[in-house]
Order: structure tokens, then sequence, then C-alpha cells
């Protein structure tokens, strides 16, 4: 009965010692490793959206990673320097004009096109989705 009731205690201990393990970092990290994996995923799978929803052929797939990867790479940065928001603004708008002029030379029209207009309608959609349902309520 004894080691019945102190292996049963024995077990609780230990499943309260492991829940309370500590855990990676997630969201709003400024950890450098942490946000250049992060900015890494999100190339990767900006990459792999824009190759099946604008239609890329492998070699175009190809030269948009690193312009994805770049991009990426420099917004996490961006983020981990702070500073004022104006500047970081300005800096954002930038880096989105130097890749979007990268992108253009390998797109075609069409597929440029229709990359400008994914972008607005993901826009519009987070936009009514802001409307609608408010963080704080």
């Amino acid at each position: 009965m004894k080691k019945m009731i102190l292996t049963t205690v024995l077990l609780t201990v230990l499943t309260a010692v492991n829940a309370q393990e500590a855990k990676p970092a997630t969201k709003g990290t400024k950890d450098p490793a942490v946000m250049e994996q992060r900015a890494h995923e999100r190339a990767e799978k900006r990459s792999a959206a824009m190759a099946q929803d604008l239609g890329l052929s492998a070699e175009q797939a190809e030269k948009v990673k690193p312009i994805n990867e770049r991009f990426a790479k420099e917004v996490a940065q961006l983020k981990q320097a702070g500073g004022p928001d104006d500047a970081r603004k300005a800096r954002l708008k930038i880096l989105r004009e130097t890749r979007d002029r990268d992108l253009k030379a390998i797109l075609t029209a069409e597929q440029f096109t229709k990359l400008i207009e994914l972008r607005k309608a993901k826009k519009d959609d987070t936009e009514d989705d802001e409307v609608k349902a408010p963080h704080n309520e």
C-alpha cells in the first residue's frame, strides 16, 4: 500500500515538474536566431505560394527564392533594430519597392499584375476582418 501511494505521489510530482518546463520563445521574441529562422520560413512559404498562385516556371521559382529570402531577412533586421515608426515605415517602403522591382524583372507582365491583385485582395480581406472583430471585444 505504501509503495502504491509513494508511486502515485512520485508520478504526480514528475508530471507537475514536466508541465512547467521552459518552452522556447514564440511570438514577440527579439532573439536574432529565432527571427532569422522565422524569416527563412516566411520566405519559403511566400516563394511556394507565389509559384503556385502565379504559375511560375521552375527557372522563375528559383530566381524568386533569393529575393523573398533577402526581403524577409531585411524586414526581420528592421523589426529587431526598432527605432521610430516613421523611419521604419519609410525603410519598409523602400524594401518593398526594391523587392517589387526585382520581381518585376523576373515575372511576366501578367504574373506581376496578378501578384499585385492578390496582395490587394489579401489586404482588403485583412481590413474587413479588423472592422468586423476588433481585438478588444
